[in-house]
């Protein structure tokens, strides 16, 4: 038996559980709750297939791909309350830019990068978000995710054996987001070695955009700069306070967190 693209209420779930053989693929986790999806048996296998969508690229159709689409319902409950933990503290009155900033920073401070030789897929997936550890394809995958319960359109990016990234529309534009490289400016700022502007350097700042990530798959966007005003303004609101880019001692200190 194979459920797709659906809510998965009770229902769903007695009837899955009381059959062999059961699948659910979701395209993402928007809408579902955490609870009846942890009332599923252990039996059911839950693909989500988030950036790897073997419709778009060929290359998701590989075992190792698909493999990092499924989960239990343990995990994916999991992983679902950790979303819904974010999200309870955004503002919706907030623009797409301001809530994939708070994303950004959320995930680039609760998520170590994984300097290990290991390469497992929960470092590649929507687990980091439970191990609290990921390589960059688990650190994408995670925001496209976000993005996706947002309503925010945007794009995994993911060149094998190289790098993963993120392509987000907001407020109009394309911006790269790169939140592996944001976490690692992160691990120097806590050393002092650095300042707030390098970790934003990886929120669409940076003057070398096009030619840093030239060897992005297809298909191509125009990859927009933010100014830094107006990232100036986004900081303000989420901390409510000035932490403008000039004031580089500020505490990277989220509200709730």
């Amino acid at each position: 038996m194979i459920i797709k693209n659906k809510i998965i209420t009770m229902e769903d779930v007695n009837t899955l559980n009381n059959s062999t053989n059961a699948t659910i693929v979701l395209p993402n986790t928007v809408g579902q709750n955490s609870d009846i999806i942890a009332k599923l048996s252990n039996n059911v296998r839950i693909f989500v297939i988030g950036g790897y969508d073997p419709t778009k690229y060929e290359k998701y159709k590989i075992e190792k791909y698909i493999d990092r689409t499924l989960y239990t319902p343990e995990q994916l409950s999991t992983i679902i309350k950790v979303f819904d933990k974010v999200e309870k503290n955004i503002n919706p009155q907030w623009s797409d830019t301001e809530k994939a900033l708070y994303v950004y920073l959320n995930f680039i401070k609760g998520i170590e990068y994984d300097y290990s030789k290991n390469n497992i897929k929960t470092n590649s997936n929507l687990c980091a978000l439970i191990t609290s550890k990921a390589k960059c394809a688990g650190f994408a995958t995670c925001f496209k995710e976000e993005m996706d319960r947002l309503g925010i359109e945007n794009e995994f990016k993911n060149i094998p054996g190289i790098h993963s990234y993120n392509a987000v529309k907001l407020d109009g534009f394309w911006h790269i987001i790169d939140v592996t490289w944001g976490r690692c400016a992160f691990d120097e700022y806590q050393k002092g070695e650095c300042s707030i502007n390098k970790i934003l350097y990886h929120f669409g700042q940076n003057d070398k955009t096009e030619i840093l990530y030239s060897f992005c798959d297809e298909p191509q966007n125009d990859y927009y700069l933010f100014l830094k005003e107006d990232i100036d303004i986004a900081l303000k609101k989420i901390y409510k306070k000035d932490t403008s880019t000039k004031n580089k001692n500020d505490e990277l200190t989220l509200l709730n967190s």
